[in-house]
């Protein structure tokens, strides 16, 4: 708490920006988001919200019971707000004429890092902390206390979140709703002490960097410390420190660099400023137009015309004459052997158009199904009673295995041959005719899948296998994929098929979305039981 108190001497004033929900029946204020942010010298205020008739908030209805609230206090004293900030476990008080409401924290708070350390990040660019924070022309020192068990939150409906998109987005500019992992939390921010901004660009003939501080009133970079270090291809090249001794600062160079992390350092130490920038080569490609080509297409809906400007390029410009290539050889090299890499930690694999990939596409899928500890679902729109293997053949009991098929594959009548039972009189014309009877038996895809399933529990019971089917003519589900704990891949082509023909297995990168809806899907009761399906149809 020391070096909060150290910096409080920094800064002129601070502001409170809070969302809370308010409970009519009870009178409780629970916290759904608050900001501090200290303001340092020339920093223009933030705008009240709302005003004297309204009790400086905004507020939108949820039900008859819950309102989403939304204040801001500015102009507060800096220590005030640091010691509102430290104690904000206890609850939040915010007054200023009419405006007089207590926000209660009902929930755990851990603070991020520990020991009241900051973290330090560029507002505009930062994807976490960054996209809830004030936009400023330097970076934001950063506190956090964060509610990291959401669990409180699940006993509201989607209408608090449908309130707080709206309050959020029109008086913050990002909807706090599709950033849950927020909801709850308190940050304290703080930009730049010294600097309004700065700025630095390569002057003669690129041997020397030319920084320019624009300061503050009544502030002075001079004295502070900068660092300058080369990253070249993704490893350390030089490392230049040096005391600020102007606002227009010249910097010689050792080389011309590849990417260059720019630091600055306050006189205690502390890291006030970052930031990373690489120079490269532009190019601009100019086009004409040559034409408008308007195409009728007939549809279903009628005749659709689409538009379709045609162009030619005739010049293409380069602006830079940076060369790196030798710089970037290494890595480049390594880059060619990307494909590898994905394949080997089963990222992106290609399955070609060879005897042996159907083998192979078939025995991959099998091993990451093989992978699963916690979740494994089979989703496939096309699977069927001869995709069951892949089911089978998972070592793992202790999960069930779940698939999910459609409705318009398995109610498919299919025609299978069996061999009929002979009497003593049939074996004889048998002898001498050669021929044989047999007896054609036509069920559906479902009808087999299910008896396969069965037969598969009556010879080893230990393992648990269940299938769902989504209904309707037209499947829901078009792509195939496989979820596997948290993983998902998603597969170039059905189960029943895979590797006879070119395809792919992708890794997808934030699976989330497609964990959920395989779950939504499992879960719902219009995507009924295999067995519920053969006896109801699609009744």
């Amino acid at each position: 708490m020391s070096h909060l108190k150290d910096i409080s001497l920094e800064y002129e004033s601070a502001e409170i920006t809070s969302i809370f929900l308010f409970n009519r029946k009870t009178k409780k204020k629970t916290n759904l988001l608050t900001v501090f942010e200290l303001v340092p010298t020339e920093q223009q205020p933030s705008l009240m919200i709302g005003d004297k008739s309204n009790y400086y908030m905004k507020r939108e209805a949820v039900d008859d019971i819950y309102t989403v609230h939304i204040t801001r206090l500015i102009a507060l004293p800096v220590e005030e707000a640091i010691a509102k900030y430290e104690k904000i476990e206890e609850g939040l008080n915010l007054h200023y004429d009419t405006l007089n409401v207590d926000i209660e924290i009902p929930f755990l708070l851990e603070q991020e890092p520990p020991n009241y350390f900051n973290v330090l990040i560029d507002s505009k660019d930062e994807k976490t902390l960054g996209r809830i924070l004030p936009k400023r022309n330097t970076c934001l020192r950063v506190w956090s206390k964060l509610n990291t068990d959401k669990e409180w939150l699940q006993s509201y409906d989607k209408k608090l979140l449908e309130k707080l998109t709206k309050i959020s987005t029109g008086y913050l500019g990002y909807d706090l709703s599709a950033i849950a992992e927020h909801i709850g939390n308190v940050y304290l921010c703080a930009a730049n002490p010294f600097l309004r901004k700065w700025d630095s660009s390569l002057v003669d003939k690129e041997k020397e960097l030319l920084i320019s501080f624009h300061e503050r009133t009544g502030k002075s970079i001079i004295g502070c410390t900068i660092v300058l270090e080369e990253e070249r291809s993704k490893n350390i090249g030089f490392t230049i420190t040096k005391t600020i001794t102007d606002t227009d600062q010249r910097i010689a160079l050792p080389y011309f660099p590849d990417g260059l992390n720019k630091r600055i350092y306050d006189p205690s130490g502390q890291l006030i400023e970052k930031f990373y920038g690489k120079w490269c080569n532009i190019q601009i490609n100019m086009s004409i137009q040559e034409s408008i080509v308007n195409l009728n297409v007939e549809t279903e809906k009628g005749i659709e015309v689409y538009s379709v400007p045609k162009t030619s390029r005739v010049s293409k410009s380069t602006i830079g004459k940076f060369d790196l290539s030798t710089a970037r050889y290494l890595r480049n090299a390594l880059n060619s052997r990307r494909f590898e890499e994905l394949e080997s930690n089963k990222e992106f694999i290609f399955f070609p158009n060879l005897e042996t990939s159907k083998a192979k596409a078939q025995s991959t899928v099998r091993e990451l199904l093989n992978k699963a500890n916690e979740r494994c679902i089979i989703l496939d729109p096309y699977f069927g009673p001869s995709d069951l293997p892949y089911a089978f053949t998972i070592e793992n009991i202790s999960i069930p295995v779940r698939i999910i098929s459609s409705a318009v594959v398995l109610k498919m009548r299919v025609e299978t041959i069996l061999p009929a039972k002979k009497n003593r009189f049939q074996k004889f014309c048998l002898f001498f005719t050669k021929s044989s009877i047999e007896t054609k038996n036509v069920k559906t895809n479902a009808e087999l899948l299910n008896e396969n399933i069965e037969n598969f529990k009556t010879a080893y019971r230990s393992q648990k296998i269940e299938c769902k089917v989504l209904k309707g003519k037209k499947s829901p589900l078009h792509d195939r994929y496989i979820v596997i704990d948290d993983d998902v891949y998603l597969l170039g082509s059905s189960l029943n098929e895979f590797g006879s023909r070119a395809t792919t297995i992708i890794k997808v990168p934030t699976p989330i979305k497609m964990i959920e809806q395989a779950e939504e899907w499992w879960a719902d009761k219009n995507c009924p039981y295999l067995k519920d399906f053969i006896i109801k149809g699609e009744d």
